[in-house]
């Protein structure tokens, strides 16, 4: 699935997480990523299913919050078929200006893939270790 994790750690899983990923600085964790899976929902097909998730995601921004910006774009690899839903805002603990992107993925059968990366704004080291990290995809069914 991950072909690259150079620079990320493999943590617990977060709650309802299959995995969990940190980078660190010392004891500080600097950026964040996790995946899960969804079921399908057999009642829609995928193209409708993403209008509904690209909604939801200009509709709920939940995290960072306070003042944030949302975008929805197509997923930086052209064989994979989804999109990710990219935030922007002061994050709660931090209080710093963070990037949250989910990345959801819909090649596989019966489950939707949701990647989701958070790293400081202004962390170029950080925001190219994410870039890696969601290059490294691979989807086989």
């Amino acid at each position: 699935m991950l072909t690259n994790t150079t620079g990320w750690k493999q943590i617990d899983p977060k709650e309802n997480a299959y995995k969990s990923f940190v980078t660190h600085n010392g004891n500080v964790i600097v950026s964040y990523s996790d995946i899960r899976f969804l079921p399908k929902l057999k009642l829609q097909n995928d193209e409708r299913m993403m209008e509904i998730e690209k909604e939801s995601c200009k509709e709920t921004p939940t995290i960072p919050t306070g003042k944030f910006s949302v975008l929805v774009g197509e997923f930086p690899q052209s064989t994979i078929k989804g999109y990710k839903c990219q935030r922007e805002g002061v994050a709660e603990v931090t209080k710093a200006q963070t990037v949250i992107i989910s990345y959801f993925i819909h090649n596989l059968k019966d489950k939707i893939l949701i990647i989701t990366t958070s790293y400081p704004k202004d962390n170029v080291l950080q925001k190219v270790k994410v870039e890696n990290f969601i290059k490294s995809l691979r989807i086989w069914q």
